[in-house]
């Protein structure tokens, strides 16, 4: 079993950990935990500023397959040492869903992208669109909490407004249509 997989069992259990320490009653038991607790931290900080300095002059490739690493890049944001942006990380969870909406003749658009929020737009590309499941919807926003967890506010609105490059059949359509024709569209 990878740690990835027990990931969500090794937070719960730091929570409640978090939680028992609280939880002393004894104030100068609990100020010297929560001192060690941070002291902790603010070594593995340090070594890992050093290690993205190293990485960042000998090896820039590897730094950025440890950014992108689920484990590793969460572990980069809890330090505030991440390398990419926000706004990178997001044009990029972006970037690997877009392939996903082809097939529901969708594309996104980045609103927004900062520590606030990340506001994503869902565009239908034609008129008659068929309504995009709300699972594509659930895994868009899965992505991009995965891509910013650093971030207050994940949004994905839904419109469904043709694209700017869409044409219509309608369009295309002589201004007088014979009577014999057809049209595209069902009633």
């Amino acid at each position: 079993m990878s740690f990835e997989s027990e990931l969500p069992e090794c937070s719960a259990a730091i929570e409640e950990q978090v939680r028992k320490l609280q939880a002393i009653a004894d104030p100068v038991a609990r100020a010297t935990a929560e001192d060690l607790v941070q002291s902790v931290m603010e070594l593995h900080r340090a070594a890992l500023e050093r290690m993205i300095g190293i990485l960042q002059t000998s090896a820039p490739e590897m730094l950025e397959r440890c950014a992108r690493d689920p484990l590793v890049g969460s572990v980069l944001l809890l330090h505030d040492l991440h390398p990419e942006t926000i706004e990178q990380r997001v044009a990029r969870a972006v970037e690997q869903i877009a392939p996903s909406l082809v097939r529901q003749r969708a594309e996104l658009e980045i609103v927004r992208a900062d520590e606030e929020e990340v506001r994503i737009r869902v565009h239908a590309r034609d008129e008659h669109h068929v309504a995009i499941p709300d699972t594509f919807y659930l895994k868009i926003e899965q992505a991009l909490a995965e891509a910013a967890p650093d971030v207050s506010e994940i949004a994905v609105e839904r419109s469904t407004q043709a694209s700017a490059d869409f044409v219509s059949l309608d369009a295309l359509r002589p201004a007088v249509a014979s009577a014999s024709t057809t049209p595209v569209r069902g009633s």
